[in-house]
């Protein structure tokens, strides 16, 4: 039979058991732990000692005076670290009468302990989560039913400490998620803007659109009013100026200039580290000079250096954020979108520059190659004014005359054909030639032109009938070739210009008993700027005479052995058309 005080008593474990099971909370959990079991045990005070296991201690809030004080403990340490030790009850009538008595605790709170039982607090899976004690039961020492329910509770108390660390382990891994979730949402985010202004950086083709768009990215993002793009000046004065700017007032933030180093752009384009203002009075590098000026007042700004490979090229800043303060996030935004912008002008103005050394190259080549075919008409302008001087004859004077004029229009045309290469134009002033009289006019320049080379000339006319073409232009392809075949045989050799018919076209030929084509620019001999072993070769001529050939709607090629000789042959219709 169970009498009625200790069914009383039981029944009181089990509300409590109810009352511990319906909070996770570990304070609650302990306060309940701590009310009910004094009550039930008709203790003075009753503490839990928390079990770290980790660590090897034991832990509670004690009292002390108003407020409580948290103590650790070895947990083999005291009473209740005996009961830890033993895994039971310990049952002291006189506390200060036992050895495993730790005075220190009573020191610590002041308090006077005289009876004691602790009680282990085991888990389901046996491990020991705390000790239960209570301290000075009121009229005497504790006996044997109050171990039986200080046990009972202290079961209790168990499973309810076990549910709330699961509890709490739960929710630290769901915070800790919550961050990861955060830290990755931050990071797609961060690909995204990444990505896009990639797209923009490939896709653009114009540096100031593409800047536009970067900037544009950059205050919708960061939820900004404003923003800019301050770039160096390329005069080297020490000035910054508003390249872009986007939100109100950008219209007139764009005539402004900035020092460098005045105002937080100017400091973070000179410093090249990124500043975040977000009270502007109390930043001693805030210049409130052009706001005021425009109109615009700035709560806060966020500034990041616009540079590459060690090439500071200004900053970009946002102006006053539209909720709050600008913070770290939007500080690794701006970072990353001036990076993108930082690359998108180097390879801006590396490609400008290259462009720009490209033309001088081209104006050079043009000029050397002009320079260098401007030698045969000046030398027999020059030949037939020494004649002109000496001559008596009037008629041999008109011939000369004659002759130095039609010089004056090869060199007119000359430069005309190759400013028409360069700028990609085609025309042709077609006319009906005598092809006698064009060979005795082309072989009257060769045999003057490779005076003193060594070379022996031989002129083949196998065909000297008419054919429409323009005159100019088709000398100039022959005085190409001519010149190739000389520089092929610098210590002479044999020249051989051949006139002939075949299958309804006019074929030219230029043989020279040359070193031949090397065989590593034999497939690229019609290619602009493709030159070997020549001083003062361009790599134009052919190129140049490849065109030609083509308006008139012929055809040209070469064959050639290596130590034998070289033979270029031109093969034109003889009823050529209009020009297109």
């Amino acid at each position: 039979m169970i009498a009625g005080g200790e069914s009383e008593r039981l029944s009181r474990v089990l509300e409590i058991g109810r009352a511990l099971g319906s909070t996770l909370d570990l304070d609650r959990l302990l306060a309940l732990l701590l009310a009910h079991g004094a009550q039930l045990l008709e203790a003075d005070r009753c503490s839990v000692f928390i079990h770290d296991q980790v660590k090897g201690e034991l832990w509670a809030k004690v009292a002390q005076g108003m407020d409580q004080q948290l103590i650790r403990i070895p947990a083999s340490r005291g009473l209740v670290g005996a009961a830890v030790t033993d895994r039971r009850p310990i049952n002291v009538a006189d506390a200060y009468s036992d050895a495993r008595f730790d005075q220190e605790i009573d020191q610590v709170s002041g308090y006077h302990t005289r009876s004691v039982l602790a009680v282990p607090m085991i888990s389901r899976d046996g491990r020991i989560v705390g000790v239960l004690q209570a301290l000075n039961k009121r009229g005497g020492s504790f006996g044997h039913e109050d171990e039986e329910l200080a046990l009972a509770l202290a079961g209790q108390g168990a499973a309810a400490l076990e549910n709330s660390r699961l509890y709490q382990a739960v929710l630290e891994k769901n915070a800790e998620l919550s961050t990861a979730q955060g830290k990755l949402r931050q990071a797609l985010r961060e690909l995204d803007v990444l990505y896009e202004v990639e797209q923009q950086v490939s896709l653009a083709t114009e540096l100031d659109a593409l800047l536009e768009v970067v900037l544009t990215n950059a205050v919708e993002l960061s939820a900004a009013e404003a923003g800019s793009i301050l770039l160096r000046r390329d005069q080297g004065d020490g000035q910054l100026f508003f390249h872009s700017a986007v939100g109100e007032k950008r219209e007139e933030i764009r005539r402004l200039t900035l020092p460098l180093g005045r105002g937080v752009a100017g400091k973070v384009a000179l410093s090249n580290r990124p500043l975040l203002v977000n009270d502007p009075k109390a930043e001693p590098s805030f210049d409130p000079t052009l706001a005021d000026r425009i109109g615009f007042p700035v709560r806060n700004a966020l500034a990041v250096p616009i540079i590459w490979e060690e090439t500071s090229y200004g900053a970009l800043e946002l102006l006053n954020k539209r909720e709050g303060r600008f913070g770290e996030e939007d500080l690794r935004l701006a970072t990353l979108v001036a990076g993108q912008a930082a690359r998108a002008i180097h390879r801006s103005r590396s490609r400008a520059e290259e462009e720009r050394k490209g033309r001088l190259q081209l104006v050079g080549q043009m000029l050397s190659g002009l320079l260098h075919d401007l030698r045969t008409p000046m030398t027999i302008i020059s030949g037939y004014a020494q004649l002109m001087e000496t001559a008596s004859d009037q008629l041999e004077r008109r011939q000369g005359k004659e002759m130095i004029l039609k010089q004056f229009d090869v060199i007119n045309s000359m430069t005309g054909e190759v400013l028409a290469f360069v700028r990609g134009e085609r025309s042709l002033l077609l006319r009906k030639i005598h092809l006698n009289l064009f060979l005795d006019e082309i072989e009257t320049f060769v045999r003057k032109d490779l005076e003193g080379a060594g070379i022996r000339i031989e002129v083949e006319r196998g065909f000297e009938g008419s054919i429409r073409l323009d005159e100019n232009k088709l000398k100039r392809v022959v005085f190409n070739l001519v010149r190739n075949a000389a520089q092929a045989m610098p210590d002479g050799g044999r020249l051989t210009l051949s006139s002939q018919l075949e299958n309804g076209c006019w074929a030219f030929r230029v043989a020279d008993t040359g070193r031949g084509v090397p065989a590593e620019i034999g497939g690229r001999v019609f290619e602009e700027f493709v030159t070997h072993g020549k001083a003062g070769g361009t790599g134009l001529g052919l190129a140049l005479s490849k065109r030609i050939v083509e308006e008139h709607g012929g055809t040209i090629d070469f064959t050639s052995e290596a130590g034998q000789g070289t033979t270029f042959t031109v093969r034109l219709p003889l009823q050529i058309g209009p020009a297109d």
